[in-house]
Formats: structure tokens, C-alpha cells, sequence
């Protein structure tokens, strides 16, 4: 299985895809996207050359977090995409990384 991370500036249709299946159409929130997106750093992880998850990193003068981290069902197994965030977050002097979940998924 060949793995890739790629990093975005922006929200990609890659992301702004897997994060309406899972926490729309699957989780059943209404409004999945907000002005955070803009700012955040987007991380969707492909798998064999399909994308897989996502997640996006918010980075404040006084943390770091991750959130909106979503897999595809196919893949929850593999948690790879919070890890790289993790990763992430330590490269840039971060030693208190912080994660949340609507529904204690996490």
C-alpha cells in the first residue's frame, strides 16, 4: 500500500469531499464548513493513490490544534492522518498539541 500526505494552504475538493460524507451525510451535521477553513493548514492523506482522510491544523500564537479529522469508512483503520498532524504541530515547536471530537471519537 503506498501512502501519501499532502499539505494545502486552501481546503481542497479532496477534503471538502470525505468531510461531507463523514460528517454529513454519516454523522448527520448540517453545516460542516466555516470561515476557520480559510486559515487552516489542510492534510488529506491518500491511499494508493485515493484519498482517505483529512484533517485541518489551526496554529494560534498560543496553541496548535487539529480538528474536522475525518476518515472514509474504508480506511478508519488507519490513523494515519492524526498522527501527521501530530508530526506537524512537533516540527513547528509545538510541545502541547491539542485535539477535540464532536462526539468523543477522539
Amino acid at each position: 500500500m503506498a501512502i501519501e500526505f499532502r499539505e494545502y494552504n486552501n481546503l481542497p475538493k479532496e477534503a471538502i469531499e470525505i468531510r461531507d460524507t463523514v460528517f454529513v451525510k454519516e454523522q448527520g451535521f448540517a453545516e460542516e464548513f466555516d470561515t476557520v477553513d480559510g486559515t487552516a493548514t489542510h492534510i488529506v492523506t491518500f491511499c494508493d493513490g485515493k484519498a482517505a482522510a483529512t484533517c485541518r491544523l489551526l496554529f494560534d500564537r498560543s496553541y496548535r490544534s487539529s480538528s474536522s479529522i475525518s476518515i472514509t469508512r474504508i480506511w478508519r483503520e488507519y490513523y494515519s492522518t492524526c498522527r501527521r498532524a501530530y508530526i506537524s504541530c512537533r516540527r513547528q515547536g509545538d510541545k502541547d498539541t491539542r485535539a477535540s471530537s464532536r462526539r468523543g471519537l477522539l
